[in-house]
Formats: structure tokens, sequence, C-alpha cells
């Protein structure tokens, strides 16, 4: 079951839209009694990635890129400690984050998490 709030989050904030609206919009749905997710459906196929939604993902970017520092340094710790794990970490929490940030930044709704890269 998903909650009213989540759902509107999907539309709300960026980081939740690339995750989510393509699925919604293809969705093979087995049972609806409620009448919701017609009504949701329908908010996806209408869902731009407008000017509003670009500032919100701006601000959610500048955020994590911030944040994103910090598996800098572990890389560089890692390198300067000639520690495999601490590369390994910093690899893979720059190369999951910088996708996010790109995904976000570039509006792309993902209709897959085994996709995001060719998207």
């Amino acid at each position: 079951s998903v909650h009213p709030e989540d759902v509107e989050s999907w539309f709300a904030r960026p980081e939740r839209a690339v995750e989510v609206i393509e699925g919604v919009r293809n969705a093979e749905v087995l049972s609806d009694p409620s009448g919701r997710y017609e009504e949701t459906r329908s908010r996806a196929k209408a869902f731009v990635w407008d000017e509003g939604m670009r500032r919100k993902a701006n601000v959610w970017i500048l955020a994590r890129m911030v944040g994103w520092v910090e598996e800098v340094h572990k890389g560089v710790e890692g390198l300067r400690r000639d520690d495999p794990g601490r590369l390994l970490n910093a690899r893979f929490g720059l190369l999951w984050g910088l996708a996010r940030v790109l995904l976000v930044r570039h509006g792309i709704l993902l209709s897959g998490d085994n996709t995001f890269l060719v998207q």
C-alpha cells in the first residue's frame, strides 16, 4: 500500500520523480479497488519536468554534491594508505551518487534501475 503523502512526493521531489514516474506511467495494474491508481497514472502521464522542478532539482543537487566530497576524501585516503577497501567504497559511492545527480539534473525518468546508465 502506498500512502498519499508518498504519491505526492513523486510529483514534488525531483529525486523521487526520476525513480517513480515512468514506472507509474507503464505499470500493469492487477487490482485497483480504490480507483486511485488511474488518477495517479493520469498525473504521471501529464507530468512535465518544468522550471519549478528544475529549481528544486538544482537545490537537491547542490546538497548532494557537497555530500559527495566525503567520498572524494575517502578515495584520496584510500590512495594514501594503499587501502583497496576505502578505494572500492569511494568508487561505489561516487559512481552511484554522481549517476543519481545526473539523472536528477537532466530530469531522466528511469524505466528501471538496470537501465539507468543507458538512459
